[in-house]
């Protein structure tokens, strides 16, 4: 446990230093970095009952790259796979919406509802995610919605709680 602080610290201290690059792929990788770690960091009521981990990744292959390189471990003893999604009704336990897709995304939720037992990692702020990339003082941060994650049965560590840019203590 002391080593995965570390390195969630370390994670904090390299992004807060070096300003991020205008570099896509570099973007990308630190998603994946912080992706991986929310899917190591938290509780999924609806993967526990699951024999592998299912990444689901709607149209874009720069961050399912990444995360493929990233995230060949295991989430509690099961397989993490990556998957590209084409539509928002494949199951997945952790959905990664693009910034581009996030209106495609939001009209979904309009006619169908809310993903439910799905953690929504989304480039842009909503309501309907339950967690937000945004830059920061050109720093990659995260929003947590935790009425979301709570309404999806999903619990996140106070670790990756504390790292993000609207916890209250």
């Amino acid at each position: 446990m002391k080593k995965h602080l570390y390195l969630l610290s370390l994670l904090l201290v390299i992004t807060s230093i070096a300003p991020l690059q205008a570099q896509t792929q570099e973007l990308d990788r630190l998603k994946a970095i912080f992706i991986l770690n929310f899917i190591r960091y938290s509780d999924h009521q609806a993967a526990n009952g699951s024999s592998e981990f299912v990444v689901g990744v709607f149209k874009d292959s720069g961050i399912q790259q990444e995360l493929v390189k990233i995230c060949g471990n295991s989430y509690h003893g099961k397989q993490v796979v990556i998957r590209e999604i084409n539509n928002f009704s494949t199951p997945v336990h952790l959905l990664f919406v693009p910034e581009s897709y996030q209106s495609t995304y939001l009209d979904y939720v309009r006619k169908h509802g809310d993903l439910s037992n799905t953690m929504v990692v989304s480039d842009k702020n909503s309501e309907k995610s339950t967690i937000n990339f945004e830059i920061n003082n050109s720093r990659l941060c995260f929003r947590l919605n935790e009425p979301m994650l709570e309404s999806n049965g999903i619990k996140i560590a106070s670790s990756i709680k504390s790292l993000a840019v609207n916890y209250r203590n």
